[in-house]
């Protein structure tokens, strides 16, 4: 016992040594605060959606707001935004049955009104067909694809091919991809820097979110713990590697869970920074927590919830920053109209900040 607390000081001292003093070893581009075009602060209203309960993602397409649920027996609600965001009904019962899910984490609209859903638990992308009525709402389901274990990410590109993000480190890298038949290939690799990071660690300092765009040859991946963007193409080759707009390394601690190394967040030292991202066929938007850590005095319910946007196109340029004056912890948009729908997941409330 005292050879493996041993073993594991020797660890943490050497990393917390080792690490931030040296940049990303590939970084196309950088840009500050500085750099936007537009800077403003945008004015969030209340919606009037009657009892939200449980809410987790909001999602939009078409004119549409979608809420995903925890527990419920229709895991996804829809309100019309055409009708004073009238609450039309609930979609996909919750379940494992064939158009059942037990939850939704994502949203990828097809022009043909169909839509995959990722259902992180189960570990499945189901398509269905979205099917509106004056009266109310219902799905079909069309289209299944089984996911070998629970993933974060996964989606389908136009090809295609699924990509998920993974913790999994056989082998060590950023994406594995199925086609069709289930038969499964590997992509990208993890950013670097000057600190070594154990690969069961590395999982968790890099973790991402992603964002697919609506024509399906592009998406971009926000990192939580470093400002750091990625954008890839459809057969997952990294396009360009921006960083900004704070410029900041991942910063951890290490500890033991089991037989292997794992990060571990310090609140007076790890850094948050992209928690959300959203995207048309020009622009992406990430919800963004500006490298601020959290303290022990902080709530920990509201310092998970963040009030700033940033803007940039498909080519990492920077566009504009925005200050919300609410904080929320998921993010769509009305592209149409200009709007950032943003979920208040304390308050189970839904934003909109005109911009």
């Amino acid at each position: 016992m005292k050879k493996s607390l041993l073993i594991l000081s020797f660890f943490i001292f050497t990393y917390c040594l080792s690490g931030c003093d040296g940049g990303f070893t590939q970084v196309d581009q950088k840009f500050t605060r500085n750099s936007f075009i537009e800077q403003r602060t945008l004015s969030g209203t209340k919606l009037d959606l009657g009892t939200v309960l449980a809410p987790i993602q909001i999602f939009f397409y078409d004119s549409l707001l979608f809420i995903s649920a925890e527990g419920l027996d229709k895991v996804v609600s829809v309100y019309n935004r055409n009708n004073n965001y009238k609450m039309i009904g609930g979609i996909i019962s919750r379940g494992m049955g064939p158009d059942e899910l037990t939850s939704v984490a994502r949203m990828d609209f097809n022009p043909d009104k169909t839509f995959w859903a990722h259902d992180i638990v189960a570990g499945q992308l189901k398509k269905f067909e979205l099917v509106i009525t004056p009266d109310t709402s219902f799905v079909i389901a069309n289209g299944h694809e089984q996911l070998r274990y629970p993933v974060m990410n996964a989606f389908l590109v136009k090809s295609g091919m699924i990509g998920t993000t993974t913790q999994d480190i056989m082998p060590l890298k950023r994406f594995y991809i199925y086609d069709s038949m289930g038969n499964r290939k590997e992509a990208g690799d993890y950013p670097k820097y000057k600190r070594e990071i154990p690969p069961t660690a590395l999982v968790e300092v890099f973790n991402g979110w992603a964002s697919l765009k609506p024509s399906k040859d592009r998406f971009v991946l926000g990192y939580e713990y470093t400002d750091l963007i990625e954008i890839y193409n459809g057969e997952f080759e990294l396009i360009k590697r921006i960083q900004g707009p704070d410029n900041f390394l991942p910063e951890f601690d290490l500890k033991q869970r089991g037989n292997s190394i794992a990060m571990m967040r310090r609140y007076d030292k790890t850094k948050y920074a992209y928690q959300a991202v959203a995207s048309s066929d020009s622009l992406i938007f990430l919800l963004y927590d500006n490298g601020e850590t959290i303290s022990k005095d902080e709530d920990q319910d509201e310092a998970s919830q963040f009030k700033t946007i940033v803007v940039i196109d498909w080519e990492g340029r920077p566009l504009s920053l925005y200050q919300l004056d609410h904080s929320i912890i998921s993010v769509c948009v009305d592209w149409h109209r200009r709007v950032i729908y943003g979920l208040d997941r304390i308050e189970s409330e839904v934003y909109a900040f005109p911009f």
